[in-house]
């Protein structure tokens, strides 16, 4: 079974919205690239911003998200692509850990990751450094008197991403934050700054047997 990449994860969009009958356009292009044919850069550009205003035309209906994704499944299937179960991942956090005297406290770092924009995530995880300031703020950071170290898992991250920007699966194993494109993260922000401030979660530290699959570690000590 192939396994869905970016560009395949655009392509699936536009189709299932053809099967909404919301009139994308395209279809002949995501046709193409879902049969493995060579699709021009340019199309590509086009059909990214194609998937984002289908997704703009339901994203705020959950009966529609609900058709979009097994209209997604479903086509994936028929063009032989492996369907993530997504069950198996959490919409919900971005989680980190502060290690104080030899203990751990799981922490959502979500609220952190959304106040900078792509290039500096991106530089951050290039650099292999500056992963502190995910923990800005933070109570347990706050109160832990020493130096420190954040540790983060970059597939953790892309796969957040994706999941709250409606790209469930885009982007696979192989890709890295690097191969994050900004509408991608624009989208993810958009998503993730809603369910912060509806859980009042910035900041909001977790049980340590709480942590969700959807993980960002960050442990700190």
């Amino acid at each position: 079974m192939k396994q869905i990449k970016y560009g395949d994860g655009i392509a699936l969009k536009i189709l299932a919205a053809d099967r909404m009958g919301l009139n994308p356009g395209h279809i002949d292009n995501a046709r193409k690239l879902l049969a493995g044919e060579k699709v021009h850069p340019m199309f590509l550009a086009q059909m990214e911003r194609e998937s984002v205003e289908m997704n703009e035309k339901i994203r705020h209906d959950p009966a529609l998200v609900d058709s979009a994704n097994l209209n997604v499944n479903a086509i994936a299937k028929e063009f032989g692509y492996s369907v993530p179960d997504p069950a198996g991942e959490s919409a919900g956090e971005s989680v980190g850990e502060v290690d104080d005297d030899g203990g751990g406290v799981p922490f959502n770092a979500m609220g952190n990751l959304i106040k900078m924009d792509l290039k500096e995530v991106q530089s951050m995880f290039a650099n292999g450094r500056d992963f502190d300031r995910l923990a800005d703020g933070l109570p347990s950071r706050e109160s832990h008197d020493g130096p420190f170290e954040v540790d983060i898992d970059e597939a953790d991250v892309v796969r957040m991403v994706c999941l709250f920007a409606g790209m469930h699966g885009a982007l696979g194993e192989d890709d890295g934050v690097s191969d994050i494109t900004q509408l991608m993260w624009d989208e993810f922000e958009s998503q993730a700054f809603k369910l912060l401030k509806l859980t009042g979660g910035i900041h909001r530290e977790l049980p340590v047997d709480a942590a969700p699959v959807e993980a960002v570690e960050a442990p700190i000590g």
